[in-house]
């Protein structure tokens, strides 16, 4: 019994000692993990500032807590650009709804809202509008106002119609599909290349308040300055955000330069050199080249490659399905800009 006690005692102390040890240990690595070096994967360049996270050096260590950041408040942000369609967004869910909708706010004709919704859902169908903004400009625009009385009746027929000066007003599916294929934005400047009635600058003026717009025949576009005019006084006041001039449409207009997008209304058998010139790097032009009455409506793209050098890129907005028959891009004082 005497031997087991002193035995028991023994090893007693020993784990005593042992125990002392271990604590010990401990507490010197604490202090020196915690009072020597900061901690693991924090920067302590400023042991007074909020930590900044770093790439820990030990992807199996379990990852550090980092301190809640002070909530910052927030700063306003800023409204994206939105075009005047989108603004006035006139309701295209039905008919009904449309037409209620314009005579409250615009005072229309309830016929000829009829007619352009009629035409509007012809448009979706023929896939000449794909995206909401080119649909609520056709909506918004009063085509009627455009065309000449002795074919009003017919201002929302799929058809070119007489204008007088041996022009005409393209049809709804066609400016319909040219203004879609260069896909507009809020604020940029486009330049429009035969004036005409002034209808397809009016649906541009929808989606931009940035247009420019030249008429060749001095006495055409008179008229369509007063049209302009008028139209704006009796409620349609973003028509005076469109500039225009009667001249000679090969030559641009270089003085409100460069463009981020050109239409042209009228035939030609190749690209005017300074259209392009005026057309900035990333911008499109819409236009119809060809032959006389046989144009495809081109799609023309502006870039550089790497090198710097301007690039061209060409589409059909028909995708070799149609070609259209325009009125020949004229020279002023007589004469065609075509080269055959």
């Amino acid at each position: 019994m005497k031997t087991l006690q002193l035995y028991t005692n023994h090893v007693s102390k020993r784990e005593s000692r042992m125990v002392g040890i271990i604590v010990a240990t401990a507490l010197f690595t604490f202090f020196v993990l915690n009072w020597g070096a900061p901690a693991q994967g924090f920067s302590s360049a400023d042991q007074n500032a909020p930590y900044t996270l770093l790439a820990a050096a030990d992807s199996k260590a379990a990852p550090a807590k980092e301190p809640a950041p002070e909530k910052k408040p927030e700063e306003p942000q800023q409204p994206a650009g939105q075009s005047l369609a989108d603004k006035l967004a006139p309701p295209h869910d039905s008919e009904e709804h449309f037409v209620q909708f314009m005579k409250e706010n615009r005072k229309e004709d309830p016929h000829y809202l009829q007619e352009r919704y009629d035409r509007y859902l012809h448009l979706i169908e023929n896939k000449d509008v794909w995206r909401e903004k080119e649909m609520r400009a056709f909506l918004l625009t009063p085509r009627e106002k455009f065309c000449r009385k002795w074919n009003l009746k017919r201002a929302y027929e799929h058809a070119f119609l007489d204008i007088g000066y041996g022009v005409t007003i393209s049809g709804p599916h066609l400016v319909s599909r040219m203004t879609s294929a260069l896909d507009i934005q809020p604020g940029e400047k486009v330049l429009e290349i035969g004036t005409g009635s002034g209808y397809q600058s009016a649906v541009i003026s929808y989606l931009t308040d940035k247009v420019y717009t030249i008429e060749i025949i001095d006495k055409l576009a008179g008229e369509t300055d007063k049209i302009y005019t008028e139209v704006a006084a009796s409620g349609y006041p973003e028509y005076n955000n469109i500039k225009r001039k009667a001249d000679d449409g090969y030559y641009g207009w270089e003085e409100h330069g460069p463009f981020d997008k050109i239409i042209v209304t009228c035939g030609i058998d190749h690209i005017p050199p300074p259209l392009l010139k005026q057309l900035k790097v990333g911008g499109s032009m819409v236009i119809p080249v060809g032959p006389p009455g046989a144009q495809i409506v081109m799609k023309v793209t502006k870039n550089t490659d790497q090198d710097g050098n301007v690039v061209i890129a060409r589409e059909d907005i028909y995708h070799g399905q149609r070609k259209v028959p325009f009125v020949p891009f004229t020279k002023k004082g007589g004469g065609t800009h075509f080269n055959k």
